[in-house]
């Protein structure tokens, strides 16, 4: 959805240097920009890392299994149940991630 203004034009994305136009579940909204920050420190690319491989093992799953993790899941998607499983087996030391 874009955001339009008394005069019917429509905005998405950012406007300008100060504001950015969106809308999450379809709601429109206006923010203000703020340059978004990437530390870069040692433990912010072991966690960038650990997602990656979260997502991958995700893409790898048979449509049965993520159709599968779709029904278990409550109130997030799937993969958002599967990737948050990985990474609390991953901290955990487990190398498998529980079937739904």
């Amino acid at each position: 959805m874009k955001i339009s203004n008394s005069f019917g034009t429509r905005f998405r994305g950012k406007l300008g240097k100060q504001m950015i136009a969106s809308s999450w579940r379809g709601i429109p909204y206006i923010r203000e920009y703020v340059k978004p920050r990437n530390p870069r420190t040692g433990l912010q690319q072991e966690n960038r890392g650990r997602f990656s491989e979260a997502v991958a093992a995700w893409q790898r799953l048979p449509l049965a299994e993520q159709k599968a993790y779709d029904r278990k899941a409550v109130r997030m998607t799937g993969q958002n149940l599967f990737i948050r499983r990985f990474l609390r087996g991953r901290r955990n030391g487990e190398r498998r991630t529980r079937r739904p």
